[in-house]
């Protein structure tokens, strides 16, 4: 396995590092309080570096800007930065910008999320997308200036005598068929601000979608204009000449393939939904979140070689938590026969990769002393376990790994001892009971195997006194027959 890169891996090129760093900053779970705003001078700079085109540069401003104070201007200057400036967005900053729309909606940002739309369909030209993210404007925060703004190019673009007389004269022409297309265009919209994996769509993994919560199928064909082969659809993945060319239509087309996705894997048709991933996989080859999804589909399958394959892949790509690198250690930790030299040498890697990485070094020491427990690695323990200790209090983890130590070390005290001060540390009954019988049946073990070699030791000095004997009465009865 080669080594996992970080998401903002030295050496990447400036616009993987920014469009990496606008996806990770999304774990951060709250908006920080306060009346100064350490993030504003980032935030500027960022809008600077909009207005002067260098998009790369500036999403990694407002990256930093949102990862200090996940703010409401933050997070639309971010999104500004995705799609603004003189030069097109590409179909990834497009991507990412529709995901940060959905994030903030999910997470209670209305405004939020209805202002930063209204700059993708402003960028992208879609009057349809504008006008629904304006009237939510109107509705929620009518003395926003993101309301004003959306009014003003809708009034531009879309004068309201031309724009509604317009749809007037195609209902007289086309009568029924206007509802149809009228509910096709506002379910577009709608749905261009849901959650969807690829290219940053799903940066932020939705949760899985409960039985309950299954989508009904579409009624009313598809977003996208390019259609997904069932069967096959890493086969009929849109050229990517087609792709560049309109970015907003594959756009569509990967939340058409997320949606079948989810809906497979919430019914339950976890092989239906491997397949989807592993094509958006194959479609957003530099993402790591169609492996991760994929992965968790043939882990729900019980195929964990195809597990460990499709999250072992996801570590060599950009867009990693570190709940990812934790899941890869996990399944194969979980196989029930011992390690291999070459999976042991690739956990090494992984936590070694950890370490070095600021985001993941604190679970570094955690996973490694999952590592050492299996594989009862005195050196990995005391390594983790002094890792472990110098950030706080003795906890219930630190007493487990501290207990798997002294088991694999043989020393029975220590390993009595901490069982013992287990329950206080918070073990559960159940572990502490668990480790109690260990301790007992690996010092009877140990205090067998001793008795073997001392019974052993024994049994060779008699045989080798046996055997000398033996050739000492040889010897004198070979010089008794010696002519005198």
């Amino acid at each position: 396995m080669r080594a996992p890169r970080t998401v903002l891996a030295p050496g990447a090129s400036a616009d993987a590092c920014a469009l990496a760093a606008a996806v990770l900053l999304f774990a951060v779970p709250a908006r920080a309080q306060g009346a100064v705003d350490p993030s504003a001078t980032d935030r500027h700079a960022c809008e600077a570096l909009t207005e002067q085109g260098r998009r790369s540069d500036a999403v990694l401003a407002c990256s930093r800007a949102v990862q200090t104070v996940r703010s409401d201007a933050n997070v639309r200057a971010l999104v500004h930065a995705l799609v603004g400036g003189p030069a097109a967005a590409t179909t990834t900053h497009l991507a990412i910008a529709l995901s940060i729309t959905a994030r903030e909606r999910e997470a209670g940002g209305r405004i939020t999320a209805a202002a930063a739309t209204c700059d993708i369909a402003e960028r992208m030209g879609d009057m349809v997308m504008l006008q629904r993210c304006a009237d939510d404007l109107r509705t929620t925060a009518p003395d926003d200036p993101a309301t004003a703004r959306a009014a003003a190019i809708l009034a531009a673009r879309c004068p309201p005598w031309r724009f509604w007389g317009g749809w007037s004269l195609v209902a007289a022409t086309l009568g029924g068929t206007l509802a149809h297309a009228l509910r096709r265009s506002a379910r577009r919209s709608r749905l261009a601000l849901a959650p969807a994996l690829g290219a940053g769509i799903l940066a932020v993994s939705s949760p899985t979608l409960a039985r309950a919560d299954v989508p009904p199928a579409p009624q009313h064909g598809w977003l996208s204009k390019w259609p997904i082969d069932d069967a096959h659809p890493a086969a009929a993945i849109p050229p990517e000449n087609e792709r560049n060319a309109d970015p907003l239509q594959f756009g569509y087309w990967l939340q058409d393939l997320t949606w079948k996705a989810q809906r497979s894997s919430a019914l339950g048709d976890h092989a239906a939904a491997a397949r989807y991933y592993h094509a958006l996989a194959v479609a957003v080859p530099d993402r790591a979140v169609g492996f991760v999804k994929e992965c968790e589909e043939h882990e729900a399958l019980g195929h964990r070689d195809e597990a460990v394959e499709a999250c072992g892949q996801a570590l060599l790509r950009d867009g990693l938590t570190v709940r990812d690198y934790e899941h890869f250690v996990q399944l194969e930790l979980g196989q029930p026969r011992p390690l291999t030299e070459k999976e042991t040498a690739a956990l090494a890697q992984v936590i070694a990769h950890m370490k070095e990485d600021p985001a993941g070094r604190d679970a570094a020491a955690d996973l490694e002393c999952q590592v050492g427990a299996r594989t009862s690695n005195v050196a990995q323990l005391e390594a983790c376990t002094a890792a472990l200790a110098a950030r706080g209090p003795e906890d219930a983890r630190l007493v487990s790994y501290r207990w798997a130590l002294a088991v694999a070390k043989g020393d029975r005290d220590e390993a009595a001892a901490l069982v013992a001060r287990a329950p206080a540390a918070g073990v559960a009954p159940q572990d502490v009971e668990r480790m109690s019988r260990t301790t007992q049946e690996t010092m009877r073990q140990q205090t067998l195997r001793l008795l073997l070699s001392v019974v052993a030791i024994v049994l060779l000095v008699a045989g080798l006194g046996a055997v000398g004997r033996l050739l000492g009465a040889r010897k004198r009865v070979a010089d008794a027959n010696l002519p005198g």
